[in-house]
């Protein structure tokens, strides 16, 4: 699975998901990026953007586009790296599909949503 991680997530969560590609903003010089280069680099590199900001789900709506697949973590109880890298390890993998075709994936705290790329309102 190949991964960037948004910069409101901690770059210890690169370590603890080390047996997938995963790159984190920070460590290639993105701090400070705006959401639009992250979201243009996920698509070229073919990465998963896993972040915090529910701006990515309106940049998705808003652009129309099939990549790139954004996980949105909204879940308040999972602080740390220890509990949220085991938590992305099991939830991830089975939606590998899903995700690989294009997909906004939301963790919420009582249930998960997958919708299909490209978002359509309505």
């Amino acid at each position: 699975m190949r991964l960037l991680v948004d910069n409101n997530l901690p770059p210890g969560l690169v370590q603890a998901l080390k047996s997938w590609d995963v790159v984190h903003a920070k460590t290639i010089g993105l701090q400070a990026a705006p959401d639009e280069i992250l979201f243009d680099l996920a698509a070229r590199e073919k990465r998963i953007l896993v972040s915090q900001d529910a701006d990515f789900g309106a940049l998705l709506a808003r652009m129309g586009v099939s990549a790139p697949s954004i996980a949105l973590i909204r879940r308040p109880d999972l602080p740390t790296i220890d509990l949220l890298g085991p938590f992305l390890q099991k939830e991830l993998p089975p939606f590998q599909e899903a995700l690989d075709r294009g997909c906004l994936l939301v963790f919420d705290k009582s249930r998960i949503r997958c919708r299909r790329l490209p978002l359509i309102p309505g």
